[in-house]
């Protein structure tokens, strides 16, 4: 079903978005099932999708908001807790301690980086033995089954 492109029709939903953009960790909405949840957030989508498009055809396109929206910012998620179905809209914020790889870290952080010791099976029979063993009749009843 195709979600309408009338933003008179997104009405509440952008009141969700002013108030999860208000909000410093975000908001979450219970929905009465998954269905619901998900549908609720396509809506979301559609409503920033929306709001982005409207930008773009009220703005020069040098202008810094051409063809963005203020809820560009937020992540959507839906959530399960104790069978409770909830859509999450928290702001993308980035991490605290963000830092430029340089080759060494790159390095001494890849795991190709950290060499095993072989092991070695002084016992191991290799696949390609020449004559291998011959498997006794009671095994062989086993692998026909």
């Amino acid at each position: 079903m195709p979600v309408p492109t009338n933003r008179g029709t997104y009405g509440p939903y952008y009141e969700v978005l002013d108030r999860a953009l208000d909000s410093q960790s975000g908001i979450r909405i219970e929905c009465a099932d998954k269905g619901s949840a998900f549908q609720y957030r396509v809506r979301i989508h559609a409503a920033r999708t929306l709001d982005r498009e409207l930008n773009k055809s009220s703005r020069e396109p040098d202008d810094p908001s051409f063809g963005r929206s203020d809820y560009d910012n937020l992540i959507v998620r839906v959530r399960n807790n104790s069978g409770r179905w909830w859509v999450y809209i928290q702001p993308n914020t980035l991490p605290n301690n963000i830092e430029d790889l340089d080759n060494d870290t790159i390095q001494a952080n890849s795991p190709r980086a950290k060499t095993r010791s072989p092991r070695i099976y002084e016992d191991a029979v290799s696949i390609h033995q020449p004559n291998p063993e011959p498997l006794r009749p009671q095994s062989r009843r086993l692998l026909r089954r």
